[in-house]
């Protein structure tokens, strides 16, 4: 689930009824997962959620940030090339459990078609 947070700025003397017609961008609190130690890092709010994380079966060597996944992009993360570095656009995606669900889910139809 994604939540949200609605803020509207407050210009000096002015009352919160005084902004109630003017379009606010939601603000989404989320987390992404550090896959080296294993724990979810709070990220800063905004009105994108992202999380990178290495590409899955690249066997090449990785940089310690890049192996570690994040909050943010690829590409804000420096690691612009497609092939070593995977975005992904919703809460804690970068687990790698998201992944093995992708995985999963057309292996289990396919063995159920074969019965």
């Amino acid at each position: 689930k994604q939540w949200y947070q609605r803020r509207v700025a407050i210009t000096a003397g002015a009352t919160a009824g005084d902004n109630c017609n003017t379009y606010a961008a939601p603000i989404f609190a989320f987390s992404c997962n550090n896959l080296t130690a294993k724990a979810t890092i709070n990220c800063t709010e905004g009105p994108v959620i992202g999380c990178f994380g290495p590409t899955k079966g690249f066997n090449g060597v990785l940089d310690a940030k890049l192996k570690a996944g994040g909050c943010g992009t690829c590409a804000g993360a420096d690691f612009p090339n497609a092939t070593i570095c995977t975005d992904c656009g919703y809460e804690n995606c970068n687990s790698g459990a998201a992944a093995l669900v992708s995985f999963l889910a057309p292996l289990l139809a396919l063995l159920f078609w074969l019965q």
